[in-house]
């Protein structure tokens, strides 16, 4: 005697829902573990300081190598706004808008050590040497700008004070 076991149109169907729902729930849950890390990062991000928003963007940039590219005017476009969105940051006063001689004006208004105010002064002068004179610069020079750049974030970041 042969078993004819046909599968009736029910069992086809609920095998369908099954499969759905476990489709459904195992993408409900990577969505969950996606959006986590995504929401993660943003708070890790929201909690960093200027200080280390600043830094991060200076070795960011000193990754690119643009100057290697043949691109040192846009290297030092966004060399100078780095240091002109820090300034604007730290100190709530726009220098993002201003020219190199507004920017002294502004910087001769703050509470500034004179060398600190002087190497603004002159990273500011030598990225629109590069910018609007079309200079060269040596790549061990722009090492020692970045250098600099660092040491004015440092030495301008207020030191927090413990409760």
């Amino acid at each position: 005697h042969e078993w004819n076991k046909k599968e009736s149109s029910d069992s086809k169907e609920s095998k369908f829902w099954w499969i759905l729902v476990i489709i459904l729930i195992f993408s409900t849950v990577l969505i969950t573990f996606l959006v986590r890390g995504i929401i993660q990062r943003k708070r890790e991000e929201f909690h960093k300081t200027l200080q280390e928003i600043t830094l991060e963007q200076i070795e960011n940039l000193k990754s690119e190598e643009l100057w290697r590219k043949g691109l040192l005017k846009e290297h030092f476009v966004k060399f100078s706004h780095i240091l002109r969105a820090y300034l604007t940051g730290r100190f709530g006063i726009s220098f993002l808008d201003k020219t190199t001689q507004q920017s002294i004006i502004l910087l001769d208004s703050l509470k500034l050590d004179e060398k600190v105010k002087n190497n603004v002064l002159e990273l500011l002068k030598k990225s629109d040497l590069v910018k609007f004179a079309d200079s060269r610069i040596e790549e061990a020079y722009i090492n020692v700008l970045f250098k600099e750049l660092a040491s004015i974030i440092i030495h301008t970041t207020p030191i927090p004070e413990e409760s």
